[in-house]
């Protein structure tokens, strides 16, 4: 019976309209109410196309009048906009009286992140968290809770609420300060999931994305990372103990969740991963690791890795021969290269390496024809290179490149708000009045941010901190950056 009036309600419009309307799609407002979410988001995505004739409509039926609808509608409103489809083509039709069993809660803030609901970060010794930025005092650990049974309920619940958990504290307060966050630029990444999720459901874990910090295996000791991170720079700090004694309690074995019932955590993922689209890798340095080329081939061997999307960060010093068979069978393969300088900058920056071979290894990779590799350059602001930002600003234009820029939170030594006032003021005026609108879009946030922060002063702080790596190391920080120098 109630099939019937379904089938009633819109015959009876469609009849109507017809006349008028060329009908792409008609259904109950009510339909949606009574599905997930995202079932709203996976009709119109089929609709999508570059252009509508002037008497097409996509047509909802609202038949419930005593149902407050204002929530789908603002919901709807959304996906139109994210799809780019014009509102003028949607035709609601009041029509029917009926009532709905179940309501679908479509209340979804605009501040929700689409991270917790569809990725999972494993951390170099195994911690597991939504996102490599997330902060709390204690995490789960692939050493005593398996990957498929991690729970962030009481995390999605809070963001679905409208609150802003504290362990998402960073991306809050960039966006406070108008910089780009990780929930920003998440939702660019992931935008063509973004709708496609059901956010009530706080509990299913089967992953979308899978960020995976192998091992902190590498060949260069950064001076914006650590030995928790970098094995060159454990193996610095085991033979300059009394130098680092902020590393002084750190263990500097080797405590890797690779290390750690390595096929149990493997196994656990491969169960989790149906939906797998996206994959990133990263260290250390991800490119140097040995076994990770046996998850690819699982994807390979199950027919999947055509619509799974690779990302690695690396610090551009490895041209991987031995991947790229693997890589062509991939949707796409994003190569991030870890580059803040250029020159004999970025050799005191990324200790280790030549700055010919990053220049070397990136023309290798752009000669590669037989795997679709995308190249860009993600450069980590510190008070090091601020000044030189255009410098690499324009190598990577030269280059073909597309750049971003990350703002550094540790180490605190480097954190370009450390500068005093006159300080920012010197570095602002030089980049704010360079002429290039391209450059100008990407540092006038950044500006911002470093002349809004609250962080108190303290270059002094910051000189001792590069002062004694130098010592170990033989370096001078005022012979490679004159107007640092100068501005200090």
């Amino acid at each position: 019976m109630n099939n019937q009036l379904s089938n009633n309600i819109l015959d009876d419009v469609t009849k109507h309209l017809k006349e008028n309307y060329d009908i792409l799609y008609i259904q109950k407002v009510k339909y949606f109410l009574e599905l997930p979410i995202n079932q709203l988001y996976r009709e119109l995505v089929k609709l999508k196309r570059d252009w509508y004739a002037p008497d097409q409509r996509i047509v909802l039926v609202d038949s419930l009048s005593e149902v407050d609808t204002k929530p789908f509608y603002n919901y709807l409103n959304r996906i139109l906009v994210h799809l780019d489809i014009d509102s003028c083509f949607i035709h609601i039709e009041q029509y029917g009286n009926e009532t709905v069993n179940t309501i679908t809660n479509f209340n979804i803030p605009e501040s929700i992140c689409v991270t917790p609901w569809i990725n999972l970060e494993i951390r170099q010794q195994g911690d597991l968290s939504p996102c490599c930025i997330y902060k709390i005092d204690k995490y789960p650990n692939v050493k005593n809770v398996s990957v498929k049974d991690i729970d962030y309920t009481d995390l999605r619940q809070q963001l679905l609420d409208g609150e802003q958990p504290i362990g998402c504290t960073i991306c809050w307060n960039n966006e406070k300060n108008n910089v780009i966050s990780k929930r920003l630029n998440d939702a660019y990444v992931y935008r063509d999931k973004i709708f496609d999720i059901d956010y009530n459901d706080t509990k299913s874990n089967n992953l979308i994305s899978l960020d995976i910090k192998i091992n902190k295996t590498c060949n260069l000791s950064c001076r914006i990372c650590g030995p928790a991170f970098s094995s060159k720079w454990a193996s610095e700090v085991s033979q300059n103990k009394k130098s680092y004694p902020k590393f002084a309690l750190m263990p500097l074995v080797k405590n890797e969740w690779s290390d750690v019932n390595n096929s149990k955590v493997w196994k656990d993922l491969e169960e989790i991963t149906s939906d797998l689209s996206y994959m990133t890798f990263s260290g250390g340095e991800p490119l140097l690791d040995k076994t990770h080329s046996s998850m690819l081939q699982y994807f390979i061997n199950n027919q999947r890795s055509s619509y799974i999307s690779l990302h690695y960060n690396t610090n551009a010093t490895i041209f991987a021969s031995n991947l790229i068979p693997l890589w062509s069978r991939f949707k796409e393969v994003e190569l991030s290269f870890s580059i803040d300088n250029t020159g004999k900058k970025f050799e005191y920056e990324r200790y280790g390496v030549s700055w010919k071979t990053i220049v070397d290894t990136i023309e290798k990779y752009k000669k590669v024809t037989d795997t679709v590799l995308n190249l860009n350059v993600w450069s980590t602001i510190t008070t090091l290179n601020i000044l030189d930002t255009y410098t690499l600003f324009q190598f990577c234009r030269e280059h073909g490149l597309p750049i971003s820029f990350n703002l550094l939170n540790d180490p605190k030594q480097l954190n370009i708000c450390l500068f005093n006032k006159k300080q920012k003021k010197y570095i602002t005026d030089k980049l704010l009045n360079i002429q290039d609108n391209e450059f100008q879009k990407i540092i006038e946030p950044i500006m911002a941010w470093m002349n809004n922060s609250s962080m108190s002063t303290d270059t002094a702080n910051m000189i001792d901190f590069l002062s004694v790596t130098d010592k170990i190391r033989k370096q001078d920080y005022k012979q490679t950056y004159e107007e640092l120098t100068y501005i200090l």
